[in-house]
């Protein structure tokens, strides 16, 4: 254990050291739940102590999901590019504004998908819930687009491939990462952030 670790006065001080404590922490077999008892008492943070061991999974998880996560990110990584060349498509008419706020979008989506791959927790909400999204804007395509034949079987494709990133996303999201909610962890009774899918309730 790291001679850092154990200082009343925890030096563990940059967010980027904290988060690579951790994870060798959880990657060594450390129980999620009892790495934060560990060291809440001597952590200024709690809450981002709590939202950092929160989105790593343990090692039996990985083990589980490791392979699905990256299939399923390989699904969103699709549906992310091929979305936004719809979109393109679609509004073909946009400002250089609009276009810039777009391009910006995407790559705010490549930054979530990146850590998707790693298989860390706020990836999946996000990601699931953007997928969603993009269901519902892709479907009134199918009139907006009917003119066009071969078009419209790329659509259907691309609606495909959106349900089945979202589906995939929420599984994870659902089977990993239960007790986060919409963006972050839930509060468990005690008040709290919960950091272990054993304390969802």
């Amino acid at each position: 254990m790291s001679a850092e670790a154990n200082s009343p006065l925890h030096p563990i001080q940059s967010l980027t050291a904290l988060t690579k404590f951790v994870e060798t922490q959880i990657r060594g077999g450390e129980s999620k739940r009892e790495l934060y008892q560990r060291l809440k008492a001597r952590y200024p943070k709690p809450d981002r102590l709590a939202r950092v061991i929160a989105m790593f999974p343990s090692n039996e998880q990985r083990a589980r999901y490791g392979l699905l996560s990256k299939f399923v990110a390989l699904a969103a990584a699709v549906s992310i590019v091929a979305g936004a060349y719809y979109l393109s498509l679609v509004f073909a008419d946009l400002s250089l504004f609009e276009r810039i706020f777009n391009s910006v979008a995407v790559v705010l989506q490549l930054m979530f998908l990146a850590n998707a791959f790693k298989l860390l927790g706020p990836s999946f909400p996000f990601l699931t819930q953007l997928c969603a999204i993009r269901l519902l804007v892709n479907f009134p395509g199918f009139e907006m687009f009917e003119f066009r034949d071969s078009f419209r079987v790329e659509l259907q494709l691309l609606l495909a491939i959106d349900f089945l990133a979202a589906a995939g996303c929420a599984f994870i999201w659902w089977k990993v990462f239960p007790y986060y909610g919409l963006s972050s962890p839930r509060r468990g009774d005690d008040e709290d952030l919960q950091v272990h899918a054993a304390e969802s309730k």
